[in-house]
């Protein structure tokens, strides 16, 4: 059977056959929009190698999954003194790639997709439901057909069941194509957490903040993978700060003179604890701190 083919081979009963049919057109129609999708598929799998490029290809993925468990017992110590070493000196190579590629992987590594990602998603599991309660009505009635030792109806229910499973199983390859890229870009990332080294930076070295989103980004690249348990941003409590979803807000102040001369720039990170930043203002000074409840 041709890959293209998405015809049944087999004759199903009445109504089987209509849901199968119609569900069959959806998924040719999906096709078109799957196959839209392919040039962002093709960047994904790209980043996805080059990052394997750096020493992980070699890695067995259930040695990489071993890094996904929260425990710090012997086995996961051992496991990243291991790909750590077989990252060995592509490391500083591995830490560019992340962080050129930071926007990215976390919109391919978290559960957020594109929208038009999610709507071909969604179809394709409206299609798989289709056939797979499809597929469970033949199977009742293969089942029947057994009982009554009626094995005319076996040989042609089986086929039919067989030919319908086929169907199944070729859509849930299909759909694996359009997600493989985002499980093991979050595989990865995990590894990568686990594996490298914080960056080390000096909070005194970010200056000139625009009290704009290009400041906030500014901000975010400064603390790239810096040390979560020093600099909390409300996303991951300790590790590499990684930036997937921020719990906390963000402020940039820049005041200047009448001559454009800055007189104050900085940035505050809402929050009590270990919050970047500008500290809590001065009793003497001219600013006044204040509590704001969340809505």
């Amino acid at each position: 059977r041709s890959p293209d083919d998405l015809s049944l081979l087999c004759e199903l009963p009445p109504r089987e056959a209509e849901a199968v049919g119609l569900a069959l057109e959806q998924w040719g129609r999906l096709r078109l929009r799957v196959k839209a999708l392919e040039p962002t598929l093709r960047r994904e799998g790209a980043l996805v190698q080059e990052i394997l490029d750096t020493g992980l290809r070699d890695e067995n993925r259930r040695t990489l999954r071993k890094l996904t468990q929260s425990s710090a017992g012997g086995d996961v110590e051992e496991t990243i003194q291991q790909v750590g070493k077989a990252i060995g000196a592509n490391r500083e190579r591995l830490e560019r790639i992340l962080e050129r590629n930071h926007g990215e992987l976390v919109r391919l590594s978290t559960t957020a997709v594109s929208d038009m990602k999610e709507d071909v998603l969604r179809e394709v599991d409206e299609v798989l439901a289709r056939l797979k309660h499809a597929l469970a009505a033949v199977r009742g009635e293969l089942l029947g057909a057994k009982e009554r030792a009626d094995m005319t109806a076996v040989r042609r229910t089986g086929r039919s069941f067989n030919d319908l499973k086929g169907l199944v199983r070729r859509l849930d390859e299909e759909r694996r194509l359009i997600t493989r890229n985002s499980a093991l870009a979050a595989l990865l990332v995990t590894v990568c957490r686990r594996v490298l080294p914080v960056r080390q930076v000096d909070p005194a070295a970010l200056r000139d903040i625009p009290a704009s989103c290009e400041g906030y980004r500014r901000i975010m690249d400064f603390y790239f993978f810096t040390d979560a348990g020093l600099y909390f941003f409300g996303d991951y409590p300790s590790g590499p700060n990684w930036f997937v979803r921020l719990k906390r807000n963000v402020a940039i102040l820049l005041v200047r003179d009448k001559s454009g001369r800055t007189l104050y720039n900085h940035f505050a990170v809402s929050g009590e604890h270990r919050a970047p930043g500008a500290p809590l203002a001065p009793d003497g000074g001219p600013l006044r701190s204040m509590e704001a409840k969340d809505e």
